[in-house]
């Protein structure tokens, strides 16, 4: 029998069924590093309140589209040149959504870089714009996989053809 001296050590031995782990057991580095998060300064950014998504040709219709790029969640970058500070922080890889006509985001002119949100040429963001509609009113939503590993040359090319073009093919979505 196994006395407990902490409730804590209770809770945990109760949760993973009786069985007892030491932090070692889980703790594996991050491949790529992490962050100390004691490094990261709080409060400097705004808070996103996503805007409504532009409609396609309609007011009940939307062609959204999922991509993988840039965003500047962290300080620094395009947020140097809104609050003033001199963070280095760099701009985290992700995957969101927006219009499928929207081009990739692009806050060179913000202090920011080609393909890093948030952008004033682009709506593709996170969190992503919201989507409205009135009661009773039927919207349709067209979702387009755009995971793939240049959105922009794969919509160019004849959709028979996609299957073998290589900027078409999908990105992998497994970690190691």
């Amino acid at each position: 029998m196994i006395v407990l001296s902490v409730r804590r050590e209770y809770c945990c031995a109760v949760l993973t069924g009786g069985f007892l782990f030491s932090a070692s057991t889980f703790a594996a580095p991050v491949p790529g590093g992490s962050l100390d998060p004691l490094t990261i300064p709080k409060y400097v950014i705004p808070l996103v309140i996503p805007p409504v998504m532009k409609h396609t040709n309609s007011d009940t219709s939307y062609v959204i589209a999922e991509r993988q790029f840039q965003q500047q969640i962290l300080p620094g970058g395009s947020w140097n040149a809104f609050n003033g500070r001199s963070d280095a922080f760099p701009p985290t890889t992700i995957w969101s959504y927006g219009p499928a006509s929207d081009a990739l985001p692009d806050s060179s002119g913000a202090g920011g870089g080609k393909g890093v949100a948030p952008a004033l040429n682009s709506q593709f963001n996170y969190p992503a714009y919201t989507v409205e509609t009135l009661v009773g009113q039927t919207n349709t939503v067209t979702w387009i996989n755009d995971l793939v590993v240049d959105p922009y040359a794969c919509a160019q090319a004849d959709r028979r053809k996609r299957p073998v073009i290589p900027a078409c093919n999908y990105l992998s979505h497994l970690l190691p």
